[in-house]
């Protein structure tokens, strides 16, 4: 694979991510049920993490939750009733995502009954991929560019596995501004040195998922100092059902892997 190293003269960070403000209260959620579950376009299977929450000030301490069933369907009649992969985790066995599917997630908890819904959306494909420098080449900015679809209404998140690692920042955009354009998007928090790898995901997800992961991404900011966010605010879940934190997403997923040199 080739890598383009680029030294560009113009700072234009501010518009890689495209956000839509949504200031929410942040409630005291402790002991709250969290599901966070995904499907793709990619071959499965696919995972669904169920949790209890703690404060939002200590995040770090995992308490996984065990459920009485899982069940994913789609609007086509596929069903797949999910079994335990560890503690708190649980995956598909059948289950295949494809793109223009809906998808429906039910957990059925002694709590209650918890459903979501996401449309699995199509996204561009990778161009292209460059290291992006500012200022400096110790600078170092995984990028990757995309021909963005005219006439759709996109939404995107993505982020970066360094090193094999999970992604320590996320990162979402919509299309109104850059709609039909040649657009490249930037994972920029992260620091690299040479000999660091990496794996660029980019995920096409719905509306609803684009609200709760905008949230999120400004609470990672605020948190870690950044001054382009509010303050710390409840992402608004995509579950029905009663009280639960988390998300239920169906999106496409493209991926680039790179070591820098």
């Amino acid at each position: 694979m080739n890598f383009r190293l680029i030294i560009p003269f113009g700072f234009l960070f501010a518009l890689l991510s495209c956000k839509e403000r949504i200031d929410l209260s942040l409630a005291e959620n402790v002991n709250k049920l969290i599901i966070e579950a995904e499907v793709h376009d990619g071959p499965g299977p696919y995972y669904v993490k169920l949790s209890r929450s703690t404060n939002f000030n200590n995040p770090s301490t995992y308490i996984p939750h065990t459920p009485n069933s899982i069940i994913i369907s789609d609007n086509v009649g596929n069903r797949d009733s999910l079994i335990k992969h560890g503690d708190g985790i649980y995956k598909t066995t059948t289950l295949q995502g494809k793109v223009g599917n809906t998808y429906y997630l039910t957990v059925n908890d002694a709590s209650g009954t918890y459903s979501a819904e996401s449309k699995l959306n199509s996204g561009p494909p990778i161009d292209s991929f460059y290291f992006f420098f500012f200022l400096t080449q110790e600078n170092i900015n995984p990028t990757i560019v995309i021909n963005e679809p005219i006439s759709e209404e996109n939404y995107y998140r993505y982020f970066v596995r360094k090193n094999g690692k999970t992604a320590e920042f996320q990162y979402v955009s919509d299309d109104k501004l850059i709609n039909g354009s040649r657009w490249r998007f930037t994972a920029f928090r992260e620091e690299y040195k040479k000999g660091d790898s990496g794996e660029f995901v980019f995920l096409g997800i719905d509306k609803a998922n684009f609200k709760y992961w905008n949230i999120l991404v400004q609470n990672q900011a605020a948190v870690s100092g950044g001054n382009e966010s509010a303050a710390p605010a409840n992402p608004p879940s995509n579950f029905s059902g009663g009280e639960v934190l988390g998300y239920f997403s169906a999106h496409s997923r493209k991926t680039r892997k790179f070591i820098v040199p």
